[in-house]
C-alpha cells in the first residue's frame, strides 16, 4: 500500500496492559486499542530500562519462610513477534520443579517477587530466570 503507516504500541504497567495499533495510509486506516487488567505476580520496582539482564541473589538467604528475588529485563517480551515469556522457576536439590514464580510476558524493568516456602521442607533450592536471551540459575537455602 502506497503511503501506508503501521505501528503498534505496547505498554505494561503494574496493573494494565495497553495495546494500540494503526494500519493505513492516505488518511484511511484501521485503529484498535485494547486495555487489559493483568494480575502480576511480581512487584514492579522500576520502569527505567535496564541495560542488561540480571538475576540478583535472593534476600534474605538463608531464609524462613519468605525470601525476595529481584531481576531485571532490558527487552520487552510482549512486543509483537516475541512470543517468549519470562520464567522464574524454583527447583529442589534433585532438579524437581518446586514452584513457578513468574511465567508471563513482561516489559523492560526491574522486578521483585516473593517466594513463600512455608509448605516446603528445609534444604537447598535453586531458582532460574529464563528468557529467549538469558538463562541463569542461583542457589538459596531454606532453614526452618
Amino acid at each position: 500500500m502506497k503511503n501506508s503507516v503501521f505501528f503498534t504500541v505496547v505498554l505494561l504497567t503494574a496493573q494494565f496492559l495497553l495495546q494500540a495499533q494503526y494500519t493505513g495510509g492516505n488518511g484511511r486506516g484501521d485503529a484498535s486499542v485494547g486495555l487489559t487488567n493483568v494480575a502480576l505476580p511480581v512487584q514492579v520496582l522500576s520502569i527505567n530500562v535496564p541495560n542488561k539482564y540480571e538475576l540478583n541473589q535472593n534476600y534474605p538467604n538463608p531464609f524462613n519462610p519468605v525470601t525476595k528475588i529481584k531481576f531485571s529485563i532490558p527487552e520487552s517480551s510482549i512486543k509483537e513477534g516475541m512470543g517468549d515469556k519470562v520464567k522464574l522457576v524454583v527447583f529442589d536439590l534433585l532438579g524437581k520443579e518446586a514452584a513457578t514464580l513468574v511465567n508471563q510476558k513482561l516489559s523492560p524493568g526491574t522486578y521483585e517477587v516473593d517466594w513463600n516456602a512455608e509448605n516446603y521442607p528445609s534444604g537447598i533450592y535453586f531458582y532460574k530466570l529464563q528468557t529467549k536471551e538469558y538463562n541463569v540459575t542461583k542457589k538459596m537455602v531454606l532453614i526452618k
